[in-house]
This record gives structure tokens, C-alpha cells and sequence, in this order.
């Protein structure tokens, strides 16, 4: 398929990338994980192909889920221009109005979904329910709102942000005077 990676390379990379985003050394790694420094060594440079107890093992220690190494997308580079995110399926459904911060013609879709959802004043929004695991991180850029997950509410302001499971029913209202700008980043 175009854009895929051969599995052995995106192993290597996935691994030495987020090796390096944690600030382990190849030691640092070899300790937490219990595989060996040259295995790991191996691995990365795309010389050996690794196990999946390998595979399991590392991306425990790295604390990513076991997939995370065998993504084998080609990552792209995007630039979003302000006419792009105005146009870029934006969906509008009783007054809220939700936009996919992604530039048109992306070859795949983010592996972290980026929304911008805007709340008139009254409006409310139930979240979709999303797959298992899934964190929902939600950031308050203008207004102020409600999000009620897990049977609670929480009352939020400009500025604040909450972090809960994406995976059961969620909803967000703006009961306050001003309409409400939210940023959603799901993980």
C-alpha cells in the first residue's frame, strides 16, 4: 500500500523515535524493558526483526500501547492555513458546529484527531463515543462550559481543560452568556 513502511523499518524508527522523545538512552531502555542493549540496538538500525514479547516488552517500558511501534504511515508534513480550516468539513447540527483541524487532500487520517467545536450560548453537544481507550482531552479556549462524563459535571472556564475517557457518554453545554470555543484532541 502507498505510504506504508516495510514493518521492520517502522519498527526500527517508531522505536528510536520514541526512545529519544523520552530522553532514554539505549541502556535507560534495555533496563526498564529487559531486552537486551543489543537487541535493541539491532532493532533499531532495522538489522533484526523483533519478537512480539519484544515488541510488547519495549513499548511497556516506553509506555505506548504495543501498536504504537508497528505503525508502519510514512508520517506527513501538513500546513493548515486559516481558508483551509474555515472549509475542511466543518458540521454544523443545532447550532454546534465542529471542525477537524485537518488540511483537505491528507492521505490518511491523524492517529490524534484535533476539533475545534464551538458552543453558542444554550447549545449543547452530546460527544461521540468513541473506541475503547480512547483519552479525550478537551481545552476551554473562550467561554465557559460544562462537561459531564461518568455521571459528574464539571464546570469549566476559559483557560481550563479536563481529561477524561472518550470511550463513554460524554456532553458539553454552554449555559453561560457568550458562545464557547473548545479544543478537542483525542488519544
Amino acid at each position: 500500500m502507498p505510504g506504508e513502511l516495510d514493518p521492520v523499518v517502522a519498527i526500527a524508527e517508531n522505536l528510536r523515535r520514541l526512545r529519544v522523545r523520552r530522553g532514554f538512552s539505549i541502556e535507560r531502555l534495555a533496563e526498564r524493558s529487559g531486552v537486551g542493549r543489543s537487541t535493541i540496538s539491532d532493532v533499531e538500525r532495522g538489522r533484526k526483526t523483533p519478537t512480539i514479547n519484544v515488541v510488547a516488552r519495549l513499548a511497556a517500558a516506553l509506555g505506548v500501547p504495543f501498536t504504537t511501534l508497528l505503525d508502519g504511515r510514512i508520517a506527513q508534513v501538513a500546513v493548515l492555513r486559516a481558508p483551509d480550516v474555515r472549509r475542511a468539513c466543518t458540521v454544523e447540527l443545532d447550532g454546534v458546529t465542529r471542525t477537524p483541524l485537518v488540511p483537505r487532500g491528507l492521505e490518511t487520517v491523524p492517529t490524534t484527531p484535533f476539533y475545534a467545536l464551538q458552543l453558542p450560548t444554550g447549545a449543547h453537544h452530546a460527544g461521540t463515543v468513541h473506541a475503547p481507550g480512547t483519552i479525550e482531552n478537551v481545552l476551554v479556549a473562550e467561554g465557559a462550559v460544562e462537561v459531564e462524563t461518568g455521571g459528574e459535571r464539571h464546570a469549566l472556564s476559559a483557560g481550563d481543560a479536563i481529561v477524561f475517557g472518550g470511550d463513554r457518554p460524554h456532553v458539553y453545554r454552554n449555559a453561560s452568556d457568550h458562545p464557547a470555543l473548545l479544543y478537542v484532541v483525542l488519544s
